[in-house]
């Protein structure tokens, strides 16, 4: 931010006649009184002869005859047409030359010029003098030249305050809404012209004053939004948004008005707690040991049993070959579904027939849930059993034997192939 302070060194004796006078408002139209916000930055100007003119730029990068600007920051001051790698010294006083209020050295480079950054405080509406010194051939200090500059207005006096109420809810609580109360107060030492903005975009809410806000008066507002809505915008549950107010302070002007843009922010912290949860079950029918040919029906049902609703809830068994996409989910809420499978032969090579179901599911603050559902079922395997008998345990020679070979299957399962 850049502010702006007319000097007034000289400014009378160069009023020769009315045209004249008038030729110099014309010419400082806009400047008016001085207008250094306070812990400001401040480039300053002298009417100086050369060598030692000292010299600045506005924020535009022109120069500005007379002024100083600031931006919050402290004393800047830039210097041209000095010896090379010139020593000077400089002051920041009371309009009288004292007290001093900050002091220090600086050196001009090979092209004589300087620049210089002091970082200090300066009080509202109290003048200061800044003056630059260099010495002469017998080491005696001779004043280069100096202008006075008033501290017109706080540059951090637009402040913005927000609060939150309740600043800790439960996702579901109530009404599920928040109250956001947005309180903007003018503490610059001047007004605040009407057409100031002030804007939440978390909030899709903004503002803009129909009349002047003047110099130690506040305006409040109040935007109450829904949880679920601020939620889903921030995709988050530690929800911190900031407002930002905007506007200009008048200066005042003899002819022209001048302005200073001034801005602030404020923010505020919602957090939203959540307790989500999900359920996954998976039942087998029939569940007894399964023989070659049955059919089961698989029962799989999902259940939001948190306190928020889910989304992006997808379910997926990979045995058997299938992949729901739910949704979403309110709390309390199932969601069920049933897949038939008939049992193979590959199947019963298994001691039990196994596959698991599960559910992946998002809160809205953006936590991850993952649950699974298992179900084994035994088999019907084949128990085979060999017996042989001879018709005669004591044969002689010549006689004939007879041997019976006989497989039993023991179950409880079909045996097929058999050879």
């Amino acid at each position: 931010m850049k502010t702006t302070l007319t000097m007034r060194k000289g400014y009378w004796r160069k009023i020769i006649g009315l045209a004249t006078a008038l030729a110099l408002v014309m010419s400082f139209a806009g400047s008016s009184q001085p207008v250094l916000a306070s812990s400001d930055e401040v480039d300053v100007l002298f009417f100086g002869g050369n060598p030692g003119a000292i010299w600045t730029t506005d924020e535009e990068g022109q120069q500005q005859n007379g002024n100083i600007y600031g931006s919050c920051d402290g004393i800047y001051l830039n210097g041209h047409k000095f010896k090379p790698n010139e020593e000077l010294e400089w002051e920041v006083t009371g309009t009288s030359g004292s007290p001093v209020y900050a002091s220090g050295t600086l050196q001009a480079d090979g092209n004589g010029k300087f620049s210089l950054v002091y970082l200090g405080t300066f009080s509202i509406l109290q003048e200061y003098k800044v003056t630059v010194y260099r010495y002469d051939n017998k080491g005696k200090r001779q004043k280069v030249d100096s202008d006075n500059f008033k501290v017109a207005y706080d540059c951090d006096g637009l402040v913005l305050t927000k609060t939150v109420a309740p600043s800790v809810i439960a996702y579901g609580d109530g009404t599920g809404t928040v109250t956001y109360t947005i309180t903007l107060t003018n503490n610059t030492g001047k007004k605040l012209v009407k057409g100031y903005k002030v804007e939440d975009p978390l909030l899709d809410w903004s503002f803009t004053g129909s009349k002047n806000l003047g110099n130690g008066k506040s305006e409040s507002w109040t935007v109450t939004r829904s949880v679920a809505d601020l939620v889903q915008q921030a995709g988050k549950c530690t929800i911190e948004n900031t407002a930002r107010a905007s506007g200009d302070i008048d200066l005042g002007g003899f002819i022209f008005k001048k302005y200073r843009r001034v801005s602030t922010t404020g923010s505020a912290t919602l957090t939203v707690q959540e307790h989500p949860a999900v359920q996954i079950t998976k039942t087998a029918d029939p569940s007894e040991p399964l023989q070659l040919g049955d059919v089961v029906t698989y029962t799989i049902t999902v259940t939001n049993n948190g306190d928020v609703p889910l989304h992006d809830v997808v379910v997926s068994d990979e045995a058997l070959g299938k992949n729901w996409t739910v949704g979403i989910l309110n709390p309390g809420d199932t969601w069920s579904d049933t897949v038939t499978r008939t049992v193979t032969a590959e199947d019963l090579a298994k001691d039990s027939l196994d596959n698991e179901a599960k559910v992946t599911a998002k809160s809205p603050c953006g936590t991850q849930l993952e649950e699974d559902s298992r179900r084994s079922i035994p088999t019907a395997r084949a128990q085979l059993a060999i017996t042989k008998e001879a018709s005669d345990l004591n044969p002689r020679q010549g006689d004939e034997v007879t041997y019976t070979i006989t497989v039993t299957n023991e179950g409880p399962a079909e045996l097929a192939n058999t050879g």
